[in-house]
C-alpha cells in the first residue's frame, strides 16, 4: 500500500474514532453512523485493518444494536487473526444481545480458556455464570469454581 493510501487510511479511521466519542458524549445516533461509515470505508481501503474491524464491531454490538453486523465484523477478525483472542469475548456478547446464549457461552468459555489472563476474563465468567444461573438447558461449558478447603 502506499503512502498517501495509507494516509488516508488513517485519517478516515481516526475520523471514524472521533465520530463514535463524539457519540458517545452527545448519543447521537447521527455521531455513530458516521462512525460505522468511516471504519468501513478504511475496510473497503484495507480489509485487514484490524483496529478498524474491532471498532466498527464494538460500535455495532454496543451502540447500534446491529448485533449481526457485529458477530459477523468479530467472526471475519478471527478467521483473519485466530489468535485475537478478544474477539471471542466481544462476539460472545453480541451473542448474548442477540439471544443466542448458547454460541455466547461457547465463545465466553473458549475465550476463559484462551486468555485466562485478559482483563476481561473476569467479566466472561461473571456474564457465563449468570447465563447458567437463569438458563437451566444451557451446558455447562466451564469446571464449577473450586472452593476453598475449609480450615479446622
Amino acid at each position: 500500500m502506499n503512502i498517501l493510501k495509507r494516509l488516508w487510511t488513517r485519517l478516515v479511521y481516526n475520523r471514524g474514532i472521533f465520530q463514535r466519542y463524539i457519540g458517545l458524549r452527545t448519543r447521537n445516533p447521527r455521531n455513530f453512523g458516521a462512525a460505522e461509515r468511516a471504519f468501513s470505508r478504511v475496510l473497503h481501503l484495507n480489509e485487514r485493518h484490524i483496529n478498524a474491524r474491532v471498532s466498527r464491531g464494538v460500535l455495532r454490538w454496543r451502540e447500534l444494536d446491529n448485533w449481526v453486523g457485529a458477530i459477523t465484523d468479530f467472526t471475519e477478525l478471527l478467521e483473519q487473526v485466530p489468535t485475537y483472542y478478544l474477539a471471542l469475548f466481544y462476539r460472545g456478547m453480541a451473542f448474548y444481545r442477540a439471544g443466542d446464549y448458547y454460541a455466547s457461552a461457547q465463545d465466553l468459555a473458549m475465550f476463559i480458556r484462551l486468555d485466562p489472563d485478559s482483563r476481561w476474563a473476569h467479566h466472561a465468567r461473571i456474564q457465563l455464570e449468570g447465563m447458567y444461573a437463569i438458563l437451566d438447558d444451557l451446558p455447562k461449558l466451564l469446571a464449577p469454581p473450586i472452593e476453598p478447603a475449609a480450615s479446622d
